[in-house]
């Protein structure tokens, strides 16, 4: 997507984001990068007692491997990706495993929301994103149509003139859940990762969620799990 205020305007942030007192790390953090993640800003906190510096450097090697991993399959931000390159020519030859695991989790989505969820609204989004005139705005909104995906294990094909993916609603906690899963495979198991939703392990991770102001509106504290936000105050896509 091009307009990222829409997953930001309402946000989870650490302590170090928050005003004094409004919400803190549990255990000792220490941020040990900052980056961007699919397109947005994001970071990795590990807490608890540090490792030897190679052994660490090591986790964190393997991490962002992770990361470029999911951003070669997902990002609209890389014109070589996975799903760049699909929605570029409408069909995908032999997509990785972890591409399709993606594609029936948007499907499930989709179903158990009503088609409220609908990874191709992506052509509609960006039209409205970048104020384009009325005809090439119903160009994008006739594109949209989730019966228009279909794929297996040989193809992904898009069936509908035009149309075109966005997995942002599902890539970023695919792309936490990667990162948390290698760091801890490599001995860290007390980390608060951040890629645009977020992934802890080994809490309590004392977290508070912002409105588009900066101010607190809520808190929640995670042990082992995850956490997003979305809102609706940014940008809408109606039935009109």
């Amino acid at each position: 997507m091009t307009a990222p205020t829409r997953r930001r305007a309402v946000r989870i942030l650490a302590c170090a984001a928050l005003a004094p007192g409004a919400a803190s790390f549990a255990p000792p953090a220490r941020v040990v990068w900052r980056g961007a993640a699919l397109g947005a800003a994001a970071e990795i906190a590990l807490g608890g007692g540090p490792l030897a510096a190679r052994a660490e450097a090591a986790a964190l090697a393997a991490a962002l491997g992770a990361l470029r991993g999911v951003e070669r399959l997902f990002s609209l931000h890389d014109e070589g990706s996975a799903l760049s390159r699909l929605n570029r020519d409408g069909r995908l030859a032999r997509p990785e495993p972890d591409f399709v695991a993606l594609l029936a989790i948007a499907d499930a989505a989709h179903r158990v929301s009503g088609g409220a969820f609908d990874p191709t609204v992506q052509q509609l989004w960006r039209a409205l994103a970048e104020g384009r005139a009325a005809d090439a705005v119903a160009r994008a909104r006739a594109a949209i149509g989730w019966d228009g995906v279909a794929w297996d294990a040989r193809a992904v094909r898009l069936t509908r003139p035009g149309a075109a993916l966005t997995l942002n609603g599902v890539a970023q906690g695919f792309a936490a859940d990667q990162v948390s899963a290698a760091l801890a495979a490599h001995g860290l198991t007390t980390t608060l990762v951040d890629m645009g939703e977020w992934r802890g392990r080994g809490g309590p991770w004392r977290l508070g969620a912002a409105g588009g102001d900066g101010a607190l509106i809520g808190r929640l504290t995670l042990y082992d799990g995850a956490a997003a936000t979305s809102a609706p105050g940014a940008l809408r896509i109606g039935r009109d």
